[in-house]
């Protein structure tokens, strides 16, 4: 075994064990954040976020436009709110996504190519690599960032080459936009045939507090995004399919053939 394969091999299980605690998937990442936010100052939008650039859907807050950059720039005053700095920079909403993944016990997630789209922090990113991804085949996109881990782009355009990805991850981001179903032609595109697409999000019974015009508000009107691309729904959860469920979260791990 050369040099390199052993220090890939040692990397892959220190970060494993590392990222398997909370604790030190917040404070890596809380600290990163920290240093390339305010001493390299590297945080950059890919649109101006009073736009509504590139789909990004909006609100209307107490008289204040609110579109999906500035309900999402939330984290980037960690010093001014420490005390609730510990829920955004723990990555726990990306267990939602593992849960039904982790039951297909045919998957090797060291191997796979994942793409995450929207991670907003590296938290989510190093929560994966607790679970057995790793991080050199990890890849993700977001409107905001501040790290080379996380590369600047919208869904709507995902820059990276088609049939790559064995898994795309898709948390809280269809819900802000008014271009999913472009979205959703993305991730085929740049998904491997038989890939998975795990979608979770948080949906408004109130249509005032809602980002997204498009339609989003049952299981249906979620799949048939995928359309001819559809191979098979591995596991799907709308809190709207019953009108007595107070949840609001829903959870979809997709399976699509090109």
């Amino acid at each position: 075994m050369t040099m390199k394969k052993i220090y890939s091999k040692f990397s892959f299980y220190f970060l494993r064990s590392i990222f398997n605690y909370s604790i030190l998937i917040y404070l890596v990442s809380y600290f990163r954040f920290l240093y390339f936010f305010y001493l390299k100052r590297s945080f950059k939008t890919l649109y101006d976020p009073n736009s509504e650039d590139g789909g990004m859907g909006y609100k209307i807050a107490s008289g204040k436009k609110e579109t999906a950059l500035i309900s999402n720039l939330n984290h980037a005053s960690p010093i001014k709110d420490f005390l609730n700095s510990y829920g955004k920079f723990n990555a726990k909403r990306t267990l939602v996504h593992l849960g039904p993944l982790k039951s297909l016990d045919y998957l090797k997630f060291k191997r796979m190519k994942v793409l995450v789209v929207g991670p907003r922090v590296e938290s989510e990113i190093f929560r994966l690599v607790g679970h057995g991804f790793d991080l050199k085949n990890i890849r993700s996109i977001d409107l905001q960032s501040y790290s080379n881990l996380i590369t600047l782009a919208n869904m709507i355009k995902i820059p990276f080459e088609d049939n790559y990805f064995d898994l795309i991850i898709v948390g809280w981001v269809i819900t802000y936009s008014n271009k999913v179903q472009e979205g959703v032609n993305e991730f085929i595109r740049v998904g491997k045939n038989n890939s998975l697409i795990s979608l979770c999000h948080t949906h408004q019974r109130n249509i005032n507090n809602r980002l997204s015009n498009n339609a989003l508000e049952s299981s249906d009107d979620i799949i048939n995004y995928f359309k001819n691309n559809l191979s098979r729904v591995i596991f799907k959860y709308h809190p709207f399919d019953k009108d007595n469920v107070i949840s609001k979260r829903s959870n979809f791990l997709i399976e699509i053939s090109k």
